[in-house]
């Protein structure tokens, strides 16, 4: 298992790279080939928020929504591309939500090591 863990410097989170760059991902099985992601509602806005908001810039990133939302479909295509599954958890998920994806991470990531 991959995943950072800032008390303990050998805990580092999984990386792959291509041409465009190397994408860090929060909780990887690698075994599995199972990627858990943490987006937060700050940082990583939706296709919704794309639609609405398009180029205005995201001032916590410097970045417009759409490069943003770009940038972060990238990194998930990256991982799915090299046969990685991905559940992707987002702040803004309700508990439930976030419960009913980290179960199929789990059920998912158990099945693929048996």
């Amino acid at each position: 298992m991959y995943y950072r863990d800032p008390n303990d410097s050998s805990k580092v989170e999984w990386f792959l790279s291509n041409k465009k760059g190397v994408w860090f991902y929060d909780f990887c099985v690698r075994e599995a080939k199972s990627i858990l992601e943490y987006n937060g509602s700050r940082w990583h806005p939706t296709s919704e928020q794309v639609e609405e908001f398009g180029d205005e810039l995201m001032v916590i990133i410097g970045k417009s929504f759409k490069q943003q939302f770009e940038k972060d479909q990238l990194k998930l295509n990256v991982a799915r591309d090299r046969g990685f599954k991905v559940f992707v958890v987002r702040s803004d998920f309700t508990m439930q939500q976030k419960s009913v994806i980290i179960t199929e991470f789990i059920n998912y990531t158990k099945e693929q090591l048996i």
